[in-house]
Order: structure tokens, then sequence, then C-alpha cells
């Protein structure tokens, strides 16, 4: 799955965390990515040395 753009990134990408609820049962939470996340994320897969998964990882959104 190609990137050209952090705009694209932001689009095809939906996140989730872990939030705790009123009945005090974790809940998830699905949002997208900020700005500055989307763009951290495609200036690392532009250099081209970290595969996806990495730099998900690597920045905490995954």
């Amino acid at each position: 799955m190609p990137f050209h753009s952090p705009e694209e990134v932001k689009e095809r990408f939906i996140l989730c965390s872990l939030e705790p609820a009123q009945d005090g049962r974790p809940r998830m939470r699905w949002y997208q990515m900020t700005d500055e996340q989307a763009m951290a994320f495609y200036d690392a897969y532009d250099a081209g040395i970290e595969h996806v998964g990495e730099i998900l990882r690597t920045r905490s959104l995954w």
C-alpha cells in the first residue's frame, strides 16, 4: 500500500486506544491520526528505512 502524502496517511489509518468507561470497564476509542502524527509517519515512510509496522510501533501508533 503506497502512500504519496501525509493526507493520504491520515485518510487510510484509523487508530484505537482503550479508555475507561463509566462502568469501569475499558472501551475502545477509534480516531484518525493528528496532522503531526500523519506527517511523522509519512516522513519516516518516505525515507524508506523502516517498514510500515515498524513506523507504527516506534511512534506508539500501534
